[in-house]
């Protein structure tokens, strides 16, 4: 199942941008004992990113 992005839309390239740089970085975030990996982290911020970023905006 291949799914395409419009990357044109500025959303979606600042989310897939915030993907990346998390991902890649290797952003590890840890709360006492528990540590959410790099990966974890990069789904969570993609997931948020996205949300906050179609909120107001209208679907075609």
């Amino acid at each position: 199942m291949i799914q395409k992005v419009d990357l044109d839309d500025n959303t979606n390239l600042f989310t897939v941008s915030v993907i990346l740089i998390a991902g890649i970085g290797g952003l590890v975030v840890k709360f006492g004992s528990v540590e959410i990996t790099d990966v974890a982290c990069a789904l969570i911020l993609g997931i948020i990113t996205n949300k906050v970023l179609s909120i107001g905006k209208k679907k075609a």
